[in-house]
């Protein structure tokens, strides 16, 4: 008989491998003819296959003494693992900027394809750097199974053992062995140029094998608006006569804008410049001629301006003489003056 008195207790001689255990105790039914303890065995997260424990049961009054180390085998049997993706929180982007976001990603028991979409056609998404386990020499890749194969890069769930869940020298292992993917993927976004907005971007990571498991992450993307330079139309060299004066239409181009602003100067002191609307009249001081640079100016309601130095010249014209007035005389008969 079994003596039941409190000082009976269990050992744990060898702690599993893979996984933990919690505290052994007595089962509330067991008698001097039949004794058992209850432990709570945990395997290591993502674990498959094969653990086991070792155990002495202690008995200090009990004349046989203490019992001869027993071992408990425990198989795990895999479970199909969600792929894993990091969160993504909402992005903003300037009007004709892009951004890159990394996302790792984790499976434990099968390759991943990667998959992405955008709610606006206005706002590109772009994957790249896209890492996973690749499918190279399928075979027995486990060097204590009967028929491993020491050319595989990728197990096929094919070794075959002596006995099922043991190898050929009898230890313990795992009933299959599935691929992994782990690693980091880079999302670049690009909205179209001159685009500003609001969408929804997609990604997804689905599983090439198993049970065709996939994980989704969806996060916002605000692109905001950010104000264009306007752009001036070109203006040619030009040239007008002496004592004239000409006038040019200008025009220019601005995304965000309609109305725009127009000016002009420059640095001579014998050309005089004028704007009315979009139109540039030029002239000189009287009787000059010669060449200069007048810059024209456009300006958006934001004050963002573009100008260009244009070339001119003013031609001389020949001018007639101009006689000084005479002045009535009165001279004597037979005299000069």
């Amino acid at each position: 008989d079994f003596t039941l008195d409190g000082t009976e207790s269990v050992s744990i001689t060898q702690l599993p491998e893979n996984g933990t255990l919690g505290n052994a105790n007595i089962f509330p039914e067991s008698s001097n003819q039949l004794v058992q303890w209850i432990v709570n065995y945990t395997p290591d997260l993502n674990f498959y296959g094969c653990d086991e424990f070792r155990y002495k049961v202690i008995n200090p009054n009990n004349e046989n003494g203490e019992s001869e180390e027993a071992i408990i085998s425990i198989l795990i049997n895999p479970v199909n693992d969600l792929p894993e993706l990091t969160f993504i929180s909402d992005i903003e982007i300037n009007e004709d900027g892009e951004a890159v976001v990394e996302v790792n990603y984790y499976d434990p028991d099968n390759a991943l394809n990667f998959n992405t979409t955008s709610s606006n056609p206005s706002i590109d998404i772009e994957l790249n750097n896209q890492t996973s386990t690749s499918v190279d020499i399928e075979g027995c890749m486990d060097d204590s199974a009967c028929n491993y194969n020491s050319e595989a890069t990728v197990d096929d769930g094919s070794c075959e053992y002596l006995e099922t869940n043991y190898d050929c020298e009898e230890n313990c292992i795992a009933d299959e062995d599935l691929e992994s993917a782990e690693g980091s993927i880079l999302l670049t976004i690009q909205p179209e140029d001159n685009y500003y907005g609001f969408g929804t971007i997609s990604i997804t990571a689905d599983e090439l094998d198993g049970q065709g498991l996939s994980t989704s992450q969806i996060f916002n993307v605000d692109v905001l608006p950010v104000n264009d330079t306007p752009a001036l139309s070109e203006i040619n060299a030009f040239s007008f006569n002496e004592d004239e004066s000409t006038t040019i239409s200008l025009s220019a181009t601005d995304i965000d804008y309609v109305s725009l602003d127009y000016s002009a100067n420059s640095t001579s002191e014998n050309i005089n410049t004028s704007i009315s609307g979009n139109l540039l009249t030029l002239s000189g001081n009287t009787n000059y001629y010669g060449e200069g640079i007048v810059t024209v100016i456009v300006a958006d309601n934001e004050g963002d301006v573009d100008s260009q130095d244009v070339p001119f010249s003013i031609l001389p014209i020949n001018d007639p003489p101009v006689l000084s007035e005479l002045l009535d005389l009165t001279i004597s008969e037979d005299s000069l003056a």
